[in-house]
């Protein structure tokens, strides 16, 4: 059997588009704009109630004010106990009842004060708009049919159209216009809040992420001293353990592994605290006279430990002298980066660096006939983290940002860099600067 309880219960369900059952927080789209229209509907209920009472005379027009008052008192006191229980279970449930007890208060007020003919038909339509302040189209739909099915009522059981069929045709073409205006002011309405939320969260989210990008940064930087100075010092005491002569065969290789190990380490701090850098203000080139010969030959023999393992030879064509205006150490780190990876890349290959000077700039080639990227890889290739299939094969323990920081510093310098490659058979990088 479908009781009045029952019935309810399910309405409500059906209305709220959710489980009555779900005792979550309430998550107000507008929190703000909530709280004001609650509020707000006390103070008016007290102001005009109380004006009602004290001042009768001036509502004269009013054909039962005492029944009015009466409502308003009734409302006043409904609504502020459901916005208590509303706060104090955080359940919506309490929201959905109170919607719709302010519809029933309205439409009685238009009844004890003319039905169809009363001055305060407007009221009808602060229901929809005040359904806009949560974004809920669900719910604006229901109130919506619930009102004109309500204001239909009030037509048919108008003493005028039961005496006077053809007034119904009237009265008909009023709730039509009045339906239209009304759904023209909610469309306003919520299109303004929709707007006034999406502009809200927009800033939210940005505030969270540069929250989040602080956390980020700050976390690298004590990583810059927590992890880069313990592995150097790790990789100094290999180093000095392996310059001994009467080290023995197998404990020499041991501590070979152990260094290649925390170099690989430190190479992934130092990338990572680059990618910071590359974010603040300490990113800035400090431009002076810098001798491709030089930049070429140190980042060779700070790589010739890898090519050795690798074994890999590294050859330079000359074409001519080259000097540019640019920041060392970033250059070099870039530089760094990309023939890390054509020595990484190609076991027991040959890589070939080639640089000259022309009008348009310099210009440096990295060459090599290693495994060579895959076509579906190389549009991804200067993405931050991003790592090649073949290259996660070959060596998957590294951090993927060593192309994303060269080309970074590159453009920085004003200049441009590019990637061929053909899978199986090697990779060509090529760098130009002003």
């Amino acid at each position: 059997m479908v009781t009045p309880f029952r019935f309810f219960r399910v309405f409500l369900i059906f209305s709220r588009g959710n489980n009555m059952s779900d005792t979550k927080p309430l998550n107000w789209k507008l929190r703000g704009l909530y709280y004001l229209t609650q509020i707000s509907g006390l103070i008016v209920l007290a102001v005009v109630g109380g004006s009602i009472y004290l001042y009768h005379e001036y509502f004269l027009f009013l054909i039962h004010p005492n029944a009015v008052v009466a409502l308003i008192v009734a409302l006043f006191i409904l609504h502020s106990i459901l916005f208590a229980l509303q706060e104090l279970t955080g359940s919506k449930v309490f929201f959905v009842i109170s919607r719709y007890i302010w519809v029933f208060f309205f439409l009685a007020i238009v009844y004890v004060t003319g039905g169809v003919h009363s001055p305060f038909l407007f009221l009808l339509i602060f229901p929809l708009l005040v359904s806009a302040a949560d974004l809920d189209e669900h719910a604006t739909f229901i109130i919506g049919i619930l009102l004109t099915s309500l204001f239909g009522a009030l037509i048919a059981f108008d003493p005028i159209s039961l005496a006077d069929p053809s007034a119904i045709v009237k009265h008909a073409l009023r709730a039509t216009l009045f339906g239209v205006i009304s759904y023209f002011m909610y469309s306003i309405v919520k299109e303004t809040l929709r707007q006034k939320y999406e502009k809200e969260e927009t800033k939210r989210k940005f505030s969270e992420l540069i929250e989040l990008d602080k956390v980020k940064t700050d976390f690298l930087t004590v990583a810059q001293h927590q992890l880069r100075t313990p592995l150097s010092g790790l990789r100094w005491g290999l180093e000095n353990l392996l310059s001994d002569a009467s080290i023995k065969a197998e404990s020499r290789l041991i501590l070979s592994d152990s260094r290649k190990k925390a170099e690989d380490a430190i190479g992934i701090v130092n990338e990572m605290l680059r990618t910071v850098e590359m974010k603040t203000a300490r990113f800035s080139p400090k431009k002076v006279s810098v001798e491709f010969d030089a930049l070429i030959a140190s980042a060779i023999d700070e790589l010739t430990y890898l090519a050795s393992r690798k074994h890999v030879t590294v050859s330079v064509v000359r074409r001519a002298p080259v000097s540019i205006q640019a920041d060392p150490k970033l250059l070099s780190a870039a530089l760094l980066n990309v023939l890390d990876n054509a020595i990484r890349y190609s076991p027991s290959g040959k890589v070939e660096i080639t640089f000259q000077k022309d009008d348009r700039g310099a210009g440096i080639t990295v060459a090599d006939n290693g495994i060579g990227i895959h076509p579906d890889d190389l549009p991804y290739l200067f993405e931050r983290f991003y790592r090649g299939k073949n290259a996660i094969l070959l060596d998957p323990n590294e951090s993927g940002v060593g192309l994303y920081i060269a080309k970074q510093i590159i453009e920085k310098h004003g200049g441009a860099i590019s990637v061929d490659s053909t899978l199986g058979k090697g990779t060509v990088v090529r760098i130009s600067l002003p």
